[in-house]
């Protein structure tokens, strides 16, 4: 992609405008460069640099032991594995050095995964202040892949790989079987003496090497793994739970360190009437009690998106999912334009989805970023689901934006996770110009010298993902893939995190060519190792900021709709007639639940004969809603959401007469199974361009349950139930007139 640079010339005007911090320039780069220059609760560098030798090494993991010192563990690819000033000790026995010559991504393939096991895995000890190298270790020669390290509170350590061919020459392991969960290949799980001069025990687990296993401190002080299945483990290795789960090809997964809650994201190719499109879909299967309940979202029919009800036809896809510390679901969703179903609710078009959030929180959520002035890109929606409801939490786009007009630019993300404050850990690649926190970056790329403000990144926001804490380019890095979201989609940089008084650090760690614009502080290796890779890393502090006040939830379909105002009625004149034939104009019906046990359900309606409608609210028409045109659905997963019910939901077929009595009230006559209800309530007209010549009408009404006959039990009878309708007008033909 060709940089996005601003054109400078040598005069004084041109030289000031290229200045984001203090010229004039008023771009939404320029602007939110400064605004995020000195950022509130930032996260500030403590140490940043390149660990290796004269051979080829990328790093895979890190582990913060309790008193703050950093254990770095990566794989070394050979012929030696020799960092300037330490001594390497050798565990096991050693064997003859790979000859193997190191691939890069101009070249094909890339360089080699965490599958390439006839390498080294390596462990470094860095000081408390991060500035020197204390101690080194190196399995042998072709005995596996290290993929990560953790600590526990205890100080002892914990490494998980896999094994190659000399594995055996690096310590003794025993097989641990867990019932019902196996796997093609072994992984290994072991820990090591403190004073890692070998393992305390080791165990061969049948698992997978599609993924890159990895490790995680649970709360309650035992261990969790992830490979293609999860397990817990008690500090002495024994299996405490097991699940299987495995990869598949279509979709991107996440899984819960902690309850095995499983979250998958793909996309399918539909089209739309208007447009093909990339339709987004995503499942929440939760982790207790036996893994069962799912709820599907986002997969709207395409025939409904298309409407000029929605037009939300930006071609959307989940491609990277993970768990909070929480234990909530977090999606980050790849866009290719401004118009995105991902920035609404994920079972709701009608909502906005910050709307949503706030009302249900009480909390704003997301970053000032938006897409207007969009063309086609990459922009990163991210949202947070509660796991057990799917009711939005949190959301944010995350992109970058050209300096040189003021329009969005692309970001994508593949890698997320959480600090042990719940502060969001990104990493991914912008286009030109990635929004960083200028006093704490650790790159020296710098706009008045023409440089590209971009690449590979990592980031850091606020729990409410309101704040940048940290975001900086990280030149040279990213160049090894370490971690799988699935067989098709990798990660390349990995995090770890601890709490030590009250600030929170954070590591960030993978492989990196070298490059004169990334910026070492207090680094515990003077220079670049040599080779073609190196370890990278970048070691943050900030504040551990409080948790989130609770809330009392107020679901988003517990308020009072409205049909909002006929903002552009002003002109509208005319006879409109509403009728089947309409090309991409098919109406909507929606149904709410007020007390959020089960609904909103939508239909995709349609007209039922003819109808003829003035702008100035008379005329009638009626819509008929079936079961079959049901909106949200999922395949195998069915329909299983809102507010904690995993019961199959019925389909009312309604059929809705609307006399329209004005331009903001209408009554409606509602038949379903037999009975008929006679109801009034707001409604609203409004000038339906520019995506299409006529009108479009909005109405809300109300009932209950034990009117409508879908709830005759006393407890529930009550419940309101909230009748929505979209129908689109067009200009009827001059023959036709209203009675």
């Amino acid at each position: 992609m060709k940089p996005h640079q601003p054109k400078c010339k040598i005069n004084f005007f041109l030289f000031i405008f290229c200045l984001p911090l203090i010229g004039t320039a008023n771009t939404r780069f320029h602007q939110y460069t400064r605004q995020y220059h000195s950022p509130n609760d930032a996260a500030t560098p403590l140490a940043s640099g390149y660990i290796g030798g004269s051979g080829d090494e990328y790093l895979s993991g890190a582990a913060f032991l309790p008193n703050g010192t950093l254990l770095l563990a990566g794989n070394a690819f050979g012929p030696t594995f020799d960092p300037a000033g330490v001594q390497v000790n050798v565990l096991g026995e050693d064997g003859p050095a790979p000859d193997f010559n190191m691939p890069m991504r101009n070249n094909s393939p890339n360089p080699p995964n965490w599958q390439h096991t006839q390498g080294a895995g390596f462990i470094t000890v860095l000081s408390p202040e991060y500035d020197r190298i204390l101690g080194a270790v190196r399995f042998p020669w072709g005995s596996g892949t290290l993929t990560d390290i953790v600590a526990d509170g205890s100080g002892g350590i914990y490494v998980t790989g896999i094994p190659g061919d000399r594995f055996s020459a690096l310590t003794q392991s025993r097989p641990a079987a867990a019932d019902g969960v196996s796997g093609p290949h072994d992984i290994f799980f072991g820990k090591m003496r403190s004073d890692l001069s070998g393992f305390e025990w080791c165990l061969m687990l049948k698992d997978s090497r599609d993924g890159a296993p990895t490790l995680r401190l649970l709360k309650d002080g035992n261990i969790g793994l992830l490979g293609a299945n999860a397990y817990h483990f008690s500090p002495d290795g024994e299996i405490l739970r097991a699940t299987t789960i495995g990869y598949t090809n279509s979709w991107v997964r996440g899984v819960d360190f902690e309850s095995h809650a499983e979250a998958r994201g793909g996309d399918g190719n539909t089209n739309t009437g208007w447009e093909p499109w990339r339709q987004p879909s995503f499942q929440i299967i939760s982790g207790y009690p036996d893994r069962q309940g799912a709820f599907s979202f986002y997969r709207w029919d395409a025939q409904f998106v298309g409407t000029n009800w929605s037009r939300l036809v930006s071609d959307s896809s989940t491609r990277t999912v993970a768990f909070d510390r929480n234990g909530e679901t977090i999606v980050y969703a790849w866009s290719d334009g401004g118009n995105s179903v991902m920035a609404h609710v994920p079972y709701d078009l009608t909502r906005n989805v910050r709307e949503a959030i706030k009302e249900r929180t009480g909390r704003e959520t997301g970053l000032p970023f938006s897409t207007w002035g969009a063309g086609v890109g990459s922009f990163a929606h991210i949202n947070k689901l509660e796991t057990e409801t799917g009711e939005p939490l949190a959301y944010t786009l995350f992109i970058a934006y050209l300096a040189d007009r003021n329009a969005p630019s692309s970001v994508s993300i593949d890698m997320l996770d959480t600090a042990v404050d719940n502060s969001l850990l990104l990493s991914g690649g912008s286009a030109f110009g990635l929004i960083e926190t200028g006093s704490t970056k650790v790159n020296t790329l710098d706009i008045e010298a023409g440089d590209y403000i971009g690449g590979r990144f990592i980031a850091i926001l606020d729990e409410p993902w309101r704040n940048i804490r940290f975001s900086s380019a990280i030149p040279g890095g990213g160049e090894v893939d370490i971690r799988r979201h699935s067989r098709g989609r990798n990660a390349n940089i990995a995090t770890e995190s601890i709490q030590i008084g009250d600030k929170t650090r954070v590591v960030f760690v993978g492989g990196a060519t070298q490059h004169d614009k990334f910026k070492p502080v207090n680094n515990a290796q003077s220079a670049f190792g040599g080779g073609t890779l190196d370890g990278q890393y970048v070691v943050l502090e900030m504040d551990t900021l409080p948790p989130l006040p609770d809330y009392e939830p107020q679901y988003p379909t517990s308020g009072r709709r409205t049909a909002g105002a006929g903002e552009t009625q002003e002109g509208l004149e005319g006879l409109y007639i509403v009728n089947q034939g309409m090309n991409r104009d098919h109406s909507v019906l929606a149904l709410r639940d007020t007390t959020a046990k089960k609904w909103p359900k939508f239909y995709r309606a349609h007209p039922k004969g003819e109808g003829l409608v003035d702008a100035q609210g008379r005329g009638k028409f009626t819509l008929l809603g079936t079961s079959d045109r049901v909106q949200v659905r999922g395949g195998a997963h069915q329909d299983k959401r809102l507010g904690g019910t995993h019961g199959s939901d019925e389909y009312p077929d309604l059929e809705i007469q609307v006399t329209l009595t004005g331009n903001a009230t209408a009554n409606a006559v509602v038949s379903y199974q037999g009975r008929t209800l006679e109801l009034n309530g707001p409604i609203s007209i409004r000038d339906s361009r520019p995506s299409g010549r006529g009108i479009n009408l909005r109405g809300v009404f109300t009932t209950t349950k034990g009117a409508l006959g879908l709830d005759d039990d006393p407890d529930n009878r009550d419940d309101e139930i909230l009748i929505e309708f979209w129908a689109p007008g067009r200009p009827a033909p001059d023959h036709m007139r209203m009675d």
